[in-house]
């Protein structure tokens, strides 16, 4: 579970404005509240919690402990209130480690309330499922470059913490997903684990609500003119985009309908819906003359440019089809799911993976998305 309160510190991180020169602190307070989300949930007594404190967007301290009293609250006092210092508190449940938004003092104030749900736990992943779901498919001069991209959905209102046999360190397989035989240059960010070679795992419990998983790899380019290419679906999914680019290259499957392009990249688009996990779909390709890809630059940056509107479109047109037995913030879903795209922006620039230009384009549009959330947020304006 420690990879789990990482994300939730690099999350926290990301979320912390810049900041100068520090105010005089004063005597702040936090009080908060653990609520256990789940019907007939478990008690919220004598739960352990503990407040992180970050000065200047660093970890600045191991943790302060508390516990929740009989009506499942906590306190912690005597805290700096300027602007340098920001907070954030970590519920232990069943195992689990539920954190909190990021906490801040607002100027003048020395009161901050604060929520955690928290939930049961489950090995059924019945209430799983893929939302949407993109495969990008890109000719290079002799392999394919693959791009997945799956927005997952928890509908319950319990944390599926797997149900498979625990890896190392007592981790265990959340979601899993198969490479194809002879996948090569594996990238697989946001904490994903590749335990063999033809295998990732997702470790992290995913509790209800939404998740973001991407992941890319390389494979062969046969040496054909027509080629089938078969996709295993993996998890129920509500809709699948297939997007292929290539020059010359004609698609066509009996499974999946012609669709229209996104953006301003011509790719071929393939869509399928309520598609049944274990399904086999199968493509036919044509036209896979030699001169058909680009460079290993433009389809770097051309499939994050993609990857990034294609998660823009998810958030903004996302409908609210499915309703979440518990109550979740969807203004709070949408942030989180932001501040990760950031952190997997910032990865993939410091490995080199991105162009700058395209890096500071991208950030910049997604903080200034994070703004508007934020301001939303305050004004309790619903989401439209």
């Amino acid at each position: 579970m420690k990879r789990f309160f990482a994300v939730s510190i690099l999350i926290m991180l990301l979320a912390l404005p810049g900041v100068s020169m520090a105010d005089e602190p004063a005597s702040g307070t936090i009080v908060g509240q653990v609520v256990n989300g789940s019907e007939d949930g478990g008690s919220v007594v004598d739960l352990d919690v503990t407040l992180f404190t970050f000065v200047d967007r660093q970890l600045a301290e191991e943790g302060t402990l508390s516990t929740t009293d009989s009506d499942g609250k906590f306190r912690f006092s005597d805290l700096a209130t300027d602007t340098a210092h920001a907070y954030r508190v970590l519920v232990r449940y069943q195992g689990v480690e539920y954190p909190s938004e990021p906490i801040v003092f607002p100027t003048g104030e020395t009161d901050r309330p604060v929520g955690v749900t928290v939930f049961e736990t489950t090995t059924s992943e019945e209430a799983v499922k893929v939302a949407l779901a993109h495969t990008i498919i890109k000719f290079e001069e002799d392999v394919i470059v693959m791009t997945e991209v799956f927005q997952f959905i928890n509908e319950g209102d319990r944390t599926f913490i797997g149900s498979g046999v625990p890896l190392a360190h007592e981790e265990r397989s959340i979601l899993t997903f198969s490479l194809p035989p002879g996948s090569t240059n594996v990238d697989a960010p946001m904490g994903l684990i590749q335990v063999d070679d033809m295998t990732l795992v997702d470790v992290m419990p995913f509790i209800p609500g939404n998740r973001q998983v991407v992941y890319s790899y390389s494979l062969p380019r046969p040496d054909l003119s027509e080629y089938v290419f078969s996709l295993q679906v993996g998890y129920p999914t509500d809709k699948l985009d297939v997007m292929i680019q290539g020059e010359g290259i004609e698609a066509a499957s009996d499974q999946l309908t012609t669709g229209q392009s996104m953006g301003d990249v011509e790719f071929i688009r393939l869509t399928g819906q309520q598609l049944s996990r274990g399904e086999i779909l199968e493509i036919r390709l044509s036209g896979l003359s030699k001169g058909s890809g680009t460079t290993v630059y433009s389809i770097g940056s051309t499939i994050a440019a993609v990857v990034i509107l294609i998660i823009i479109v998810y958030l903004l047109r996302r409908k609210r089809t499915h309703r979440v037995v518990v109550e979740v913030d969807d203004i709070e879903a949408q942030k989180r799911q932001l501040m990760q795209e950031i952190a997997m922006l910032d990865d993939a620039f410091a490995e080199g993976k991105i162009a700058e230009n395209v890096y500071q384009y991208e950030r910049s549009e997604k903080k200034a998305q994070l703004m508007r959330l934020l301001q939303r947020a305050n004004e309790g304006t619903p989401d439209g």
